[in-house]
């Protein structure tokens, strides 16, 4: 809401010419000066949103690593399984 009272977009364009150029010009920079402070809130939330995507594609490389060696061991592990169960099988021919 203006300073006025009165929200400029439900007046019509006689009703905003009525006080004059003066006031036009005055809420013209009252507009302008709200605009910027959006701008500058926007690039400030932009700014924060940037730096918290950041954190967490830093957390996601981070778990994709620990990922990767998990991986890499449950494979020497399966192998390792894959070994030890051959080696009891041909343990138990041996024996049989």
């Amino acid at each position: 809401m203006n300073p006025d009272g009165a929200n400029a977009s439900r007046l019509t364009d006689q009703e905003l010419l009525k006080p004059g150029k003066d006031n036009l010009i005055r809420r013209l920079r009252i507009l302008e000066k709200r605009n910027l402070e959006l701008m500058l809130e926007r690039g400030h939330l932009l700014k924060d949103v940037n730096g918290s995507l950041q954190v967490h594609l830093h957390e996601i490389w981070s778990l994709k690593e620990v990922n990767q060696k998990l991986q890499e061991h449950n494979q020497d592990l399966r192998e390792l399984c894959c070994f030890l169960d051959d080696d009891r099988q041909k343990g138990l021919r041996v024996s049989s």
